[in-house]
């Protein structure tokens, strides 16, 4: 009985992980210093997440039969 890992639920994963990184990488601080170009400070997390989502989808696409915790280097 093996659990994969779905569409869906690379989905969410990928959903959560932009937003924890906004909610970590933009102190109000920052944002206030930078007003209404705060936006562009996401930028770098958002590139940085989408690395590490395209890497889990790497893993997924070269392990179909195994899941994410199954998964050992």
């Amino acid at each position: 009985n093996q659990v994969q890992i779905n569409h869906r639920q690379l989905s969410w994963l990928t959903a959560s992980l932009l937003l924890t990184s906004s909610l970590i990488t933009l102190p109000s601080n920052i944002a206030n210093a930078a007003g209404t170009d705060a936006v562009f400070s996401q930028i770098g997390p958002i590139l940085f997440a989408l690395i590490i989502c395209l890497f889990f989808y790497a893993l997924n696409q070269h392990f179909p039969e195994k899941n994410l915790f199954e998964i050992t280097f």
